[in-house]
């Protein structure tokens, strides 16, 4: 990898890059209603006076209706994007540049470039029709609550290194008159290859030995639905397979509208029963599976790859063992009372601790609103001296604790984050400290979303080791 944070030539605080606003609005509408690689060019000018470059991204040409892309890669349409920027330059704007490029990982975990992408920029950065000094990337490595997740690259020709540029080098601007006539156009266009793409699959009621990609209801809502049931097929079959020699009780394949597949099963551990439900995804093939025990309501995700009996495995080994010991997910014995002024009582209820007088009640409130709003299922708990909110994410239950003392300092005091690993609760174990100060919500949120997404990154790394990650200009 050529990536670098070093001060050199390529100096973060030279660039400036305004992005036009419809942009993000047809980059979020393509990835979210796609589960593979998406990607496009990117159109507009470079401007440099005195070493400062200014970034203006006018609009992006869409991969083509003949793309090749995947979950792990992406090949565009080249003779349809040369012949598109052709037309754009000859019809609306003579000086317009390729200036870069976008491109998707939100469907397969991969936080960064790879290096078929570092090649391949630098290989198009080079060629001698490439007519600017710099190249402009954008990846778009996840998108949640329609919000995306991106990270911008500058690379420039004749240096074999590249920086990520900070997101406060990025400014979002509305387009001229003319730009606006032109974006639209290829707005248009991108619809048109949508349509394209769509009618490639249509006429298929299975998926390939691998994998075929799926838009649902996108621009086209006309078209012939292919069901859930036909894509899961494959899945059905071999797991129902695996299942008949699997020393369960009363397996049985479900379909509710309102929970869409799933297969529920029954397991002994000691003198306990435990019902478990493995539920296939519902609205359209994802990488992910869920796991659930019923009665305990732990819960993962599995990536639905040849690894996945093996991870169910551990998941029931896991449950037993922690039904041998304390169960972390039984409902706490103490929570959090909702009176005007919060009294927190002791697990035997004789005495009391009194929020106000420990200087915390403010903050356990504030914390209270926030965590509600984001976390519903979140849960206030004493145990012993200690404070703490509970927390369930897909992968990671988490514990919020406040510091142990007679009064609290929220300027000097620090809140404990641990994470357990679902998949592994007895082995894993991660602290992240906070101050109590007015941005740690945002720092939490940022530490969770952050951990999510390394784990699912994890997931699928083990489960593709020999996939590659090309991009091909």
């Amino acid at each position: 990898m050529r990536y670098t944070n070093e001060q050199n030539a390529l100096n973060p605080e030279n660039f400036t890059i305004e992005i036009a606003d419809n942009i993000f609005n047809r980059v979020r509408s393509l990835v979210s209603n796609s589960d593979i690689e998406e990607g496009g060019k990117f159109i507009g000018n470079i401007e440099e006076i005195n070493g400062k470059v200014l970034i203006k991204v006018d609009s992006y040409i869409d991969s083509g209706p003949n793309v090749n892309n995947t979950r792990h890669q992406i090949i565009p349409d080249s003779s349809y994007q040369l012949k598109t920027f052709r037309l754009i330059e000859e019809k609306y704007n003579q000086d317009i540049e390729h200036i870069g490029t976008w491109h998707s990982h939100h469907c397969n975990g991969l936080q960064h470039l790879s290096s078929g992408d570092e090649n391949g920029y630098f290989s198009t950065l080079n060629k001698s029709t490439y007519n600017v000094d710099y190249f402009f990337a954008m990846l778009v490595t996840g998108i949640s609550y329609s919000k995306l997740q991106v990270k911008f690259y500058i690379f420039q020709k004749g240096l074999n290194e590249y920086i990520e540029l900070p997101h406060i080098r990025i400014r979002r601007v509305s387009n001229s008159f003319n730009v606006n006539v032109y974006d639209k156009y290829l707005q248009s266009l991108e619809e048109q290859n949508i349509k394209a793409r769509n009618s490639r699959y249509s006429n298929l009621d299975t998926p390939d030995n691998d994998y075929q990609p799926r838009w649902y209801n996108f621009i086209i809502p006309k078209r012939r639905k292919i069901s859930v049931q036909d894509e899961l097929k494959k899945f059905i079959i071999e797991d129902k397979k695996w299942l008949s020699v699997q020393n369960f009780f009363k397996v049985n394949l479900y379909n509710k509208p309102s929970e869409g597949v799933y297969w529920k099963w029954s397991i002994w551990s000691d003198a306990n029963y435990f019902e478990i439900k493995f539920k296939y995804p519902q609205h359209r093939i994802s990488e992910f599976a869920t796991i659930e025990c019923i009665d305990t309501k732990q819960s993962i995700l599995i990536p639905l790859s040849a690894n996945r009996y093996s991870r169910i495995l551990e998941f029931i080994d896991n449950l037993k063992s922690l039904n041998a010991k304390e169960d972390v997910y039984q409902k706490p014995k103490t929570i959090y009372n909702t009176q005007s002024n919060p009294v927190v009582p002791n697990e035997n209820n004789k005495t009391s601790i009194d929020l106000d007088k420990l200087g915390i009640k403010e903050i356990v409130v504030a914390d209270k609103k926030w965590f509600k709003r984001y976390f519903p299922s979140s849960e206030l708990v004493l145990k012993g001296n200690a404070i703490y909110w509970k927390i369930k994410t897909p992968f990671f239950l988490i514990f919020y604790k406040y510091p142990n003392g007679k009064v609290f300092n929220p300027a000097n005091n620090k809140v404990i984050i641990e994470f357990y690993k679902l998949s592994d609760i007895k082995n894993s174990f991660k602290v992240e400290k906070l101050y109590m100060s007015e941005t740690r919500h945002l720092e939490f949120k940022s530490l969770i979303e952050e951990a999510d997404n390394n784990y699912k990154s994890d997931l699928l790394k083990l489960d593709n080791k020999d996939d590659q990650d090309i991009y091909s200009e």
